[in-house]
Parts: structure tokens; sequence; C-alpha cells
């Protein structure tokens, strides 16, 4: 790759993790962090990823010697139709000092990574609407309801109590004397309601630790879930324990399963908890669609399992079109974004299929940053 108007491109250099790290360490994602920290996240998703196997960590743009903007690749296993294989789903940062050249660096490197890429499949799960705008320049398509989130309240007094110390001072005095029963009828007028508590018949498993669980039992779940799928990020054992488990924030992860009267595996999800915003995410929703009521039982054991964490709200992608509906029930909200979150490029020997089910999560769009 040559050097265009004093730009030059080349693969992504291993051995200039300092510089990395201080062009990393200017986005928002990375506020605050010290460079072990960075270290350690940017091995464990680049350097040590097992599904990169040697291929390529991405790729960098030098200023001179300078290293101004860089495009890192996580691997992760997909699917696509029939099509399966390993996929790189890239990320950019451009250095502040650059901002003004953003826009013409970042057309410079898509034009030299997505239009001549020699990928059969190429992902992007943290698309801003601008990217997506420049990846469908070079023929992206979009990941179907990858624009679509659900929320939820799930302590109406624990949102009270936030909204009250930052916002009102008669709530606030009302909160700190503990007559939420005053506020509550007035806050639910302007729409805000807990989320419903369905019971949990099936034996829950809280924490439950990746680390030790068999691989086949985890592999056939995973097989189970993903046959209700045909386009996303294939799920399996080696996948969910690098994804989660050897991750350095694997602090922020809560892994619940549960299982049915007859000891069957019925589903598995994993939460991200953040204390500081009393905020849950659904991560990941792994259910075996061949038990009956598999999917509402897991949807019932996260949201006590998120109550018992001390979440005040709840998030989650849409999963399927089934589950949309079971969390419009319990009473969670839909959010539609103008732009969809979720695109692939592929090749001209890759077919698509006739009808999209997609599978996305939480943890395909958050995959590069944590946040």
């Amino acid at each position: 790759m040559g050097a265009v108007k004093n730009y030059d491109f080349s693969v992504l250099d291993l051995s200039r993790l300092d510089e990395l790290f201080e062009l990393e360490s200017t986005a928002e994602t990375y506020n605050n962090i010290t460079y072990e920290e960075w270290k350690d996240i940017f091995e464990w998703r680049v350097i040590k990823n097992p599904f990169r196997n040697n291929k390529v960590p991405g790729y960098m743009v030098k200023h001179g010697d300078r290293i101004v903007a860089n495009w890192d690749h996580v691997y992760v296993p997909f699917m696509l139709g029939n099509w399966k294989g390993v996929v790189p789903n890239p990320a950019s940062y451009v250095h502040p000092d650059y901002s003004k050249q953003k826009g013409y660096i970042w057309l410079l490197m898509s034009e030299k990574i997505l239009k001549n890429s020699n990928f059969e499949v190429t992902i992007t799960t943290h698309s801003q609407k601008f990217v997506e705008t420049l990846w469908k320049r070079y023929g992206a398509l979009e990941m179907a309801y990858t624009n679509i989130n659900f929320q939820g309240i799930l302590s109406l007094k624990k949102m009270i109590d936030m909204y009250a110390s930052k916002k009102n001072r008669l709530i606030g005095v009302l909160s700190k004397a503990g007559l939420h029963s005053l506020i509550s009828p007035f806050v639910q007028m302007k729409g805000y309601k807990e989320i419903s508590s369905p019971p949990v018949r099936s034996e829950i498993i809280s924490p439950f630790d990746l680390k030790s669980a068999s691989d086949n039992m985890l592999d056939e779940l995973c097989d189970e879930a993903l046959s209700v799928y045909n386009i996303g990020i294939m799920r399996s054992a080696a996948y969910l324990r690098w994804r989660y488990s050897d991750n350095p924030l694997s602090r922020q992860y809560h892994t619940l399963m549960i299982r049915n009267s007859e000891q069957r595996v019925v589903g598995l999800s994993i939460l991200r908890f953040l204390e500081d915003t009393s905020h849950v995410s659904i991560y990941e929703f792994i259910y075996n669609p061949n038990i009956s009521d598999s999917s509402r039982e897991l949807i019932n054991a996260v949201v006590k399992v998120a109550r018992s964490l001390g979440g005040m709200t709840i998030s989650s992608r849409i999963i399927t079109k089934d589950i949309a509906k079971e969390f419009l029930e319990l009473g969670m909200v839909e959010k539609v974004k103008s732009h969809h979150q979720a695109l692939f490029l592929t090749n001209s020997t890759v077919f698509l299929p006739e009808e999209s089910d997609v599978l996305f999560t939480f943890g395909d769009s958050n995959i590069f940053s944590n946040i």
C-alpha cells in the first residue's frame, strides 16, 4: 500500500503498541484507561484472539512515521446462509489532531480495505450513521432488525431515587422520607412503570461458571439455539469462553443457566451489570427452541436475576420476532434507531439467504470496545 497525499497505509505493526495506545486512548471508549489495562484488552481482542490464526491484525495509517489512524480486526466465527467461516469485525480510530482530515482518512481506508478486501465476508457491528453510509457505498447490506432494542424498568423505586437526587428537590425530599407511594402514581402517569415479574418454573443456576462447564453441554445448547438463525456470530463453548471468561473485563458479566425438572438445559444468558448506573444489558440469550416455552422461561429468569443483582433498568436487542413480542408483554419499550447497528459485506462467491433470521445481541455490538 503506497502513500496517498502523505498518508501511508500498511498492515498494523504490533511492535508499536505504545503508539497504538496513544491513539486509541483518545477515544471516549477508553477514557481514563491505563496503558496496562488497554494492553490487556488489545491483546485479548486482537493478538490472542483464538479465531485469528495469523490473519492480518488490521491496518494503520501513518503521516510521516506517526500513526494517526488504525483499523483493528477482531475475528469471529460467522454464518451467512449456507456459508460459515471466520470474518473480520473491524473498528477504526483517528487521532484528534487529525480530526479535520478524519473524513478523508476514513474514505481512503475504506477504499483500500473494503473495496479491495480479500475476505469472503466482512462485518461491522458498531455502526454509526456515517459508517453505514460509507459501508453501503461498497455494497454492504443491513442485518435486519439491528436498529431495534428494548428497554425496561426493573425498579421504579431506584429510578425515583436517582432522578430525585438530580432533578427535583420536592421529589428528593419525599424520596428520602421513604414516601415512594406518594410519588409512584405521578411517575406512572408519565408512562414509567416496572416490567412484570412472572414466576420461573425452571431451576436457576446463578452465577454459572462458563470455565468449568462441559464443552459438550455448551456446544449442544449453542447448536440448538443457532438452528433458528441464518445470519450472525456462531456461538460455541470456545467462543463464549474467549468472549466472556477470558475477557479482561469479565468481572462485568454475570452468567446464569436454567434447566427443567427433567434436568435438561433450557437456556443460558449472560448479563452485563454496571454498578455505577445500575443498568443491566442482555449480552447473550441462548435457549433450546425444541423445549416448550424455553425462551419465555429464560426471559423470566433473566428478569429475576437482574433484579437480584440490584438492577434498576434493563435493555436487550431484538433477538427474534417472537421474543420481541415477549419483551413487549413484559412491559419493555421498543426503541428504533435511524440506522442499522450491523452490516455485512460479501464477495460474489457468497450467496445470501432468501429470508433473514438474524442473531444480534449487545454481546455482538460491543465486542470491540466493551462499552
